[in-house]
């Protein structure tokens, strides 16, 4: 997962160094768009939801899980909440997978996603470098420069960025500061 570090209200930054990515589970992330109170209030639901699971069940929650119940929650305020939603993470039920959230509520699990105002400078990069076969080292240059290539082109979106890898042992992240963006080829 990647994205930018730049909050906004209106014109103005809010937060320069925002984490728009979010550990909700051992090994599943949310990364969000839209409202920062309404996407972080629903990470907080998710959450706590995938703790009482795991005590009451004694089980690891899957992504799907994760997915449903963004899905529920912004679909049922889907007047309220101005939330966009990534849900990604890898479990022993179907592996790794990554689910969109959109801003009526609908889920859709797809091999690559895109969210937020960045994410409509991008669409033909990411439909042209997209992989799926990639390694780790490959995609993880490639979710760098798509978002390296949506804050150069997106006066809402800048900052640092932030990347996330969601591995069956744990997430590793990392963050490029602005000094050291590449842009181009």
């Amino acid at each position: 997962m990647g994205a930018d570090s730049r909050s906004s209200a209106g014109i103005y930054v809010a937060n320069r160094v925002a984490n728009k990515i979010e550990q909700i589970d051992d090994r599943i992330c949310m990364c969000r768009s839209g409202s920062a109170a309404h996407t972080q209030k629903i990470g907080n639901i998710i959450r706590a939801q995938l703790n009482q699971f795991r005590t009451m069940y004694g089980m690891t929650p899957i992504v799907r899980n994760a997915a449903t119940l963004a899905h529920n929650i912004i679909y049922k305020y889907k007047d309220q909440l101005q939330a966009g939603i990534l849900i990604a993470g890898i479990d022993d039920v179907d592996g790794p997978s990554i689910y969109e959230i959109t801003l009526g509520g609908s889920m859709l699990k797809q091999n690559v996603c895109l969210g937020g105002s960045g994410s409509t400078y991008i669409y033909g990069f990411v439909d042209s470098n997209y992989r799926a076969d990639m390694t780790e080292e490959e995609g993880l240059e490639f979710v760098r420069r798509a978002v390296q290539l949506a804050i150069s082109r997106d006066g809402h979106s800048g900052g640092i960025v932030r990347t996330a890898v969601i591995k069956r042992d744990g997430i590793q992240r990392s963050l490029i500061t602005e000094r050291d963006f590449v842009f181009g080829n």
